[in-house]
């Protein structure tokens, strides 16, 4: 008698009945929801500053960072010669990693999804910083000298919100929108 290698169809059927209920199980908590998409571009953005805010320091020099809402996107570029202003020849001088910018993720967008201003915070729109530019100095402090605002983050499909503040000081907050507050 011979017996053949391989795997019965009721095997096969009981394997695949097993596996797509696991990840029926599992799929819910790996999915991320509206609010942590909104947080994490949030905390993403405040490294971001964190790091153009090293650069200003490390550098010696100006680095700013603009706000593109409409593309939903920003980018930085160091002030490479020294004359205060940023120009395209400052990013064709600037060495890797003196330019750079983010895209945000497509289930983010700039935006307040319905919530006010956050605390100390006042400002109209959902950039609320000068020209929605930020620039630090050689000191890490914005320049020009007390200027501070707030990016605001929501997600496309609703019901989510997060904010980040920059302060005079160069110090950075982030905030979530949880049950109509700020926190």
């Amino acid at each position: 008698m011979s017996r053949r290698a391989g795997f019965t169809l009721f095997e096969v059927l009981t394997v695949m009945a097993l596996i797509g209920i696991l990840v029926a199980i599992a799929y819910p908590r790996l999915r991320r929801s509206p609010t942590q998409v909104v947080q994490s571009a949030a905390l993403q953005l405040t490294r971001d500053l964190e790091l153009i805010r090293s650069r200003a320091l490390g550098s010696r020099r100006l680095v700013r960072m603009i706000f593109d809402q409409p593309a939903n996107r920003y980018y930085w570029a160091t002030d490479v010669n020294g004359d205060s202003l940023f120009t395209a020849s400052d990013s064709a001088l600037a060495a890797p990693g003196m330019v750079g910018s983010r895209t945000l993720d497509g289930d983010v967008t700039f935006g307040r999804d319905g919530m006010g201003d956050v605390p100390l915070y006042p400002g109209v729109g959902d950039i609320t910083l000068d020209s929605a530019t930020i620039v630090f100095d050689d000191q890490g402090l914005t320049f020009p000298a007390r200027k501070q605002g707030t990016v605001y983050f929501a997600s496309t499909a609703g019901g989510a919100a997060a904010a980040v503040s920059i302060s005079a000081a160069g110090a950075f907050r982030v905030w979530a929108a949880l049950e109509g507050n700020w926190r």
